[in-house]
């Protein structure tokens, strides 16, 4: 299977939204949590009593497989990173216990797991890094590198 770079992106995100959808309510009293996608941020600040996510898709290298003329299938090998911050309310004295628990629904969604159109995105190296108070809210951050191939 090839994707192109749009076909990932949206691969990578319903990925994500999947687990985020059925797991975290569950960690914010039965309300989804808002995500705000790559993009589409309307520029609004957050409502700093609720719970958020921010998804971000970074593209880095690129390297030909195999070989021949153009359009007779040649594969690249596409890769990159994908960036879930999670913020959680300091105001409600528990920050960081919220923010882990939804990055953890993050780093889930992607450890060991695979995506796409014949499950052609591999995810790896999935990590979580807490990065602390920032503004109203605790901040973590869950990365994940992904590979997949785009034919042409």
């Amino acid at each position: 299977m090839s994707l192109t770079l749009s076909e990932a992106r949206d691969a990578i995100n319903a990925k994500f939204y999947t687990a985020w959808q059925a797991l975290a309510p569950a960690q914010n009293g039965g309300v989804e949590p808002v995500v705000r996608w790559q993009g589409e941020d309307s520029g609004d600040k957050p409502d700093s009593t609720q719970p958020w996510a921010r998804v971000t898709i970074l593209h880095a290298t690129s390297g030909q497989d195999t070989l021949g003329p153009a359009g007779a299938g040649r594969s690249f090998e596409r890769t990159g990173t994908v960036i879930i911050n999670v913020f959680a309310p300091l105001s409600r004295g528990q920050g960081l216990t919220q923010a882990e628990a939804l990055a953890i629904i993050a780093q889930n969604a992607f450890e060991g797991q695979t995506a796409g159109a014949g499950d052609c995105i591999w995810f790896r190296n999935v990590t979580i890094n807490e990065i602390g108070p920032d503004g109203a809210w605790f901040q973590i951050n869950v990365t994940a590198d992904f590979l997949y191939p785009e034919n042409k």
